[in-house]
């Protein structure tokens, strides 16, 4: 018979029983708890872990999010807008809550239209400003003589 098998057979010594007891009752009642450190850290790593799943998970999913703003700026590029240009017409698209700045450079109406709007927020020495900006962007669009305001 093997050896545990025999010590478990043994009745247990009463002075044992009390002794045991005390374990138990130690263990219970949280002196020998697990250091607030090691909680910290096992709570940073699957904050980490869940973090890389989330950001993997993002990676692989790129290529299935409509990026409208990543389509606007390939194109003004191509058109040979400037930074300023592509930020005003951001502005514009933002403030006329259009859902892209996309939708300006549809048709020079539709630019000088919500152009016309955003400027009436803004002082008319800032709105005059802004009219010579729209219609050098709106040149470089569209490429024919402005429209009579």
């Amino acid at each position: 018979m093997p050896f545990f098998v025999m010590m478990l057979a043994q009745p247990m010594a009463s002075a044992q029983a009390p002794a045991m007891g005390r374990d138990i009752s130690r263990h219970l009642s949280g002196q020998q708890m697990i250091p607030v450190q090691w909680i910290m850290v096992a709570a940073g790593l699957l904050l980490l872990l869940i973090s890389s799943l989330s950001l993997y998970r993002l990676w692989r999913t790129r290529d299935q999010r409509s990026s409208p703003l990543l389509v606007f700026h390939r194109l003004a590029k191509q058109f040979g807008l400037s930074l300023r240009d592509q930020w005003l017409l951001y502005r514009i698209a933002r403030q006329q809550t259009l859902p892209t700045p996309l939708t300006l450079m549809l048709a020079r109406d539709t630019l000088e239209h919500h152009a016309r709007a955003y400027a009436q927020g803004h002082t008319s020495a800032r709105a005059q400003t802004l009219s010579q900006h729209i219609d050098t962007i709106a040149h470089t669009l569209f490429g024919d003589a402005p429209t009579t305001r």
